[in-house]
């Protein structure tokens, strides 16, 4: 009798004992998660704090009321460092402003120049009036030579006559007689014509550092021809006027 194959046995039993490679292969596969779903925002009201937070209605009215005053600040900031409004009080600068309308006006990095319309203001013991804020036309600045001729009506500054298309003249730049005493007398004098007519004439010089103003209803106006307002310190401008603000016209700019 054959022994038995004890060589195919033990081979046998050796492969029982390995392992499976189909298994092995199936647990080295990474394992899938499933996250949760995220959270609809408007269901997350609270911060990671547990503080509530705003709604948005609440939020869009605070982020609107920060805008509001931001453009407060900002617009205070620059009306009092860099601009101010003034109101036209009286008749004198007819036709150009009218009684009521409100000016802008700046003197930011501002050299006053001929033609500008500006803001100042004087000091009189007798006029009270002429305390506040005067707004006029600068004809002449300091060193040019101005001359009126009250009779024919015109300006000269430096030999060269103006032509002013914005001023309202009646007839002549005459007066009443019985206001010429408010006039600074010793820069009037009458000259003769070589028509034989005698003119009434106003000739000065305008000191250093000083202007020669006018207003633009040349008939109805204080201004540098009298002793109440007489040449104006440079130093006592408060602006320029840039714009005019009014019903009939809205917001035009000044030439």
């Amino acid at each position: 009798m054959s022994e038995p194959n004890t060589t195919e046995i033990r081979e046998a039993e050796d492969n029982t004992s390995l392992p499976d490679a189909s298994v092995t292969n199936m647990t080295e596969q990474p394992v899938e998660t499933v996250s949760e779903p995220p959270k609809n925002e408007a269901e997350n009201t609270s911060g990671d704090d547990d503080t509530p937070k705003p709604s948005r209605p609440v939020a869009l009215l605070l982020e609107y009321l920060e805008l509001f005053v931001t453009c407060l600040c900002t617009v205070m900031i620059l009306f009092s460092l860099f601009f101010r409004i003034c109101s036209v009080s009286g008749h004198s600068m007819l036709p150009t402003l009218k009684h009521g309308e409100l000016l802008l006006v700046s003197d930011l990095f501002y050299d006053p120049q001929p033609g500008d319309i500006i803001i100042f203001h004087q000091t009189s013991e007798e006029f009270s009036r002429f305390n506040e804020p005067i707004v006029k036309r600068v004809i002449g600045i300091e060193g040019q030579k101005v001359y009126i001729d009250f009779t024919e009506g015109y300006i000269e500054v430096d030999g060269v006559r103006l032509e002013e298309d914005y001023i309202q003249l009646v007839n002549s730049l005459g007066i009443p007689t019985g206001e010429y005493e408010v006039f600074a007398e010793h820069h009037f004098r009458m000259e003769p014509q070589s028509d034989g007519q005698t003119h009434r004439i106003f000739e000065a010089i305008v000191p250093k550092g000083e202007l020669f103003v006018m207003g633009d209803n040349r008939n109805n106006s204080s201004d540098s021809r009298t002793n109440v307002i007489g040449f104006v310190d440079e130093r006592r401008v408060l602006g320029k006027v840039l714009y005019r603000m009014s019903p009939d016209h809205g917001l035009t700019p000044i030439d």
